[in-house]
């Protein structure tokens, strides 16, 4: 029946699927291992397949016993359906906004100096103007390497950088106190 299996042709009752495998069909003489992505509890709990690990989380493990053995997923990523067997790799995550400076026209990181010793920040138009096609007015959003504005917390690094960005001046700001350039090669 299923949900249970028979280990041994001399075996009188079967026995219910341990948690960790599933007996779908008739007749088993072997429980089912869960293949990753997948847990199973018991037959009460979870019924007679393996379970998908929930959106947000994943597993490279076999034979999961129940949800909570899944993985979430790391912290600034999406893991956007069930039953994932690897985290979001690299090139998953979001590329961060790192701030630049002005150092003789050309952008450099601003944590490559000391607070004490930071060149000029740029103007919304020295920054905006960095990238293909500004000062004609035909820039190509899809190229855009330079932006001007504010990160949107809680992910912003020590160094300053951060995945989701707020276009901004200084008078609009709602999470910086200054609007400042910032650089994003991988958008």
């Amino acid at each position: 029946m299923p949900g249970y299996y028979a280990p041994t042709i001399q075996t009188i009752e079967c026995y219910p699927c341990p948690p960790g495998t599933s007996c779908e069909v008739d007749g088993l003489f072997e429980a089912e291992i869960c293949p990753p992505g997948t847990y199973r509890s018991t037959l009460e709990v979870d019924g007679l397949p393996c379970k998908a690990c929930p959106q947000g989380t994943w597993s490279k493990n076999w034979q999961l016993r129940e949800k909570g053995e899944c993985n979430r997923c790391p912290t600034g990523t999406v893991c956007p359906v069930q039953g994932m067997t690897s985290p979001c790799g690299k090139s998953d995550l979001p590329t961060p906004f790192s701030p630049v400076v002005n150092l003789n026209g050309l952008p450099v990181p601003e944590y490559e100096y000391p607070s004490y010793n930071l060149p000029p920040s740029f103007s919304s138009y020295e920054c905006l103007k960095m990238n293909p096609g500004y000062t004609q007015g035909t820039m190509d959003p899809f190229y855009q390497e330079f932006f001007y504005g504010e990160l949107v917390p809680p992910y912003i690094d020590v160094l300053g950088r951060g995945a989701h960005f707020r276009s901004s001046n200084d008078d609009n700001l709602k999470y910086q106190e200054t609007a400042k350039c910032y650089r994003n090669k991988g958008r």
